[in-house]
């Protein structure tokens, strides 16, 4: 499954431009590039999937921390149901969840939001539209930025600093 958290239009609206008709098969896969690097960055998949099965090891402890989830239909300790809470990607059960390797099933809807945030969708747009402007003009001023262990390089500008603090806002830490 391809993750595009923009459109070209997206793009367009950044860069507004003619020369973009000219590569846009190269524009959907600098699209899909942008969105992987922001799930790097933040930690986090903003793409909603289908109801899926995951496995996480337990914990040992009344909490357990998974992906991001939206909805859990059911979730199975060493395949025995149970009935669990959850708050964004933290699993809580009265009676823990013993530790071991993949022993926790859950099933459910997994993802940040339903929809992909507004801001994710705009600094997608603009990273690829950095790359765009860089392939088509070789852009020289590069910056290096920052979030987590991951670092990417764009051109300066005030505008690069908000997409990372829109990035950097979204980032799931480990507990």
């Amino acid at each position: 499954m391809s993750k595009k958290y923009c459109t070209i239009q997206d793009v367009k609206n950044i860069i507004p431009d003619t020369f973009i008709d000219d590569f846009e098969p190269q524009i959907l896969k600098w699209i899909e590039a942008s969105s992987i690097e922001i799930d790097r960055m933040t930690r986090r998949s903003f793409d909603v999937s289908n109801t899926e099965t995951r496995k996480f090891d337990g914990s040992g402890y009344a909490k357990l921390v998974i992906d991001d989830i939206i909805e859990i239909d059911e979730c199975k300790v060493d395949d025995n149901v149970r009935d669990v809470e959850h708050r964004g990607s933290i699993l809580y059960s009265k009676s823990g969840f013993p530790l071991g390797f993949m022993n926790i099933s859950v099933t459910g809807k997994f993802g940040f939001s339903e929809e992909i945030p507004f801001d994710i969708n705009y600094a997608c747009a603009f990273i690829t539209a950095q790359k765009v402007l860089f392939s088509k003009k070789g852009v020289s001023q590069v910056k290096s930025e920052k979030v987590g262990n991951y670092s990417v390089a764009y051109a300066e500008g005030q505008d690069i600093k908000n997409v990372m603090k829109i990035i950097s806002s979204y980032y799931k830490h480990a507990f």
